[in-house]
């Protein structure tokens, strides 16, 4: 049971519970004056973080290819 908790699988769990309950959807979601009270700080700074993934990639590859060169 342990080697298949791995981080994909919470991640997928944690997206079923709040995707398929709707009143923790409508707080993740929604417009905070219908309710959602997430998506002002959590929700936007995750599309943040995850806007800036594709672009830290090169940089992370590029150090990491720097780093064993040398």
């Amino acid at each position: 049971m342990y080697g298949l908790l791995n981080a994909p699988i919470i991640g997928a769990v944690v997206g079923a519970i709040i995707g398929f309950t709707p009143p923790i959807h409508r707080a993740f979601f929604s417009q905070p004056k219908k309710g959602g009270y997430f998506t002002a700080w959590l929700t936007e700074s995750m599309a943040n973080v995850g806007e800036l993934f594709p672009a830290l990639q090169p940089v992370i590859f590029g150090a990491k290819l720097s780093i064993s060169v040398t």
